[in-house]
């Protein structure tokens, strides 16, 4: 039913664009929607689309680069994000969007500094950001700066509590860190807000299989 609900939506909004040809928001929402029929290709497209009706410049043109650039991070293409991402910062600086992208893309090769430094600046923007501080504890980790990571997943799970990913990366570095009975009891922090999640059950095993004495069963 959702499918074709989602079909009757699509058709309505290419019957729209057909109407408002120069209207942007409907060919956003047509970007989506594509993206939501997992046809990437076609969602590229209308992005790229945008971008030239925009005149390459201003919010809609950052907005299409910035959507863009996350698909392309997604599949992997990472030098073509990168140059939208560069472009979106050449005419906005400290564009939220824009940074957490390249901290992503940065924390791919390994680049720890910069990433952390753009982290940084979108919190001080915007303290809410919950994505920024996920990806900040990431950023700590290899350093082995695990309090700092600890600290950055803890304020994640505050903005988001029911998302998972930032309860398990939280129980991945406690576990790192040395710490088995911290990252068992976020798990369980976790699974009381989602009682269902496999994830962190399958973590919960890990865990319990790794402390066994099988010593103590020989």
């Amino acid at each position: 039913t959702m499918v074709v609900m989602d079909q009757t939506f699509a058709a309505e909004v290419a019957g729209m664009l057909e109407r408002q040809p120069d209207s942007l928001s409907l060919r956003f929402l047509k970007a989506e929607l594509l993206l939501a029929a997992k046809k990437p290709g076609d969602a590229e497209a209308v992005y790229r689309e945008i971008i030239e009706m925009a005149g390459g410049a201003g919010p809609d043109a950052i907005r299409a680069r910035n959507a863009l650039a996350q698909q392309l991070t997604t599949a992997k293409r990472d030098d073509e994000a990168e140059r939208l991402v560069q472009a979106v910062l050449a005419e906005s600086a400290s564009e939220p969007d824009a940074l957490l992208l390249r901290a992503a893309l940065a924390l791919r090769k390994n680049d720890v500094e910069p990433a952390i430094n753009d982290l940084r600046l979108v919190i001080r923007e915007d303290p809410e950001r919950m994505q920024a501080y996920r990806l900040l504890g990431q950023a700590h980790v290899p350093r082995e700066e695990y309090a700092l990571a600890q600290d950055a997943f803890e304020r994640a799970i505050e903005l988001a509590p029911k998302d998972p990913l930032a309860y398990l990366q939280l129980a991945e570095t406690q576990v790192r860190s040395g710490d088995s009975e911290g990252g068992m009891a976020t798990l369980e922090r976790l699974l009381e807000a989602a009682p269902n999640n496999a994830a962190a059950q399958q973590a919960i095993s890990r865990i319990q299989l790794s402390q066994r004495d099988w010593g103590a069963l020989a």
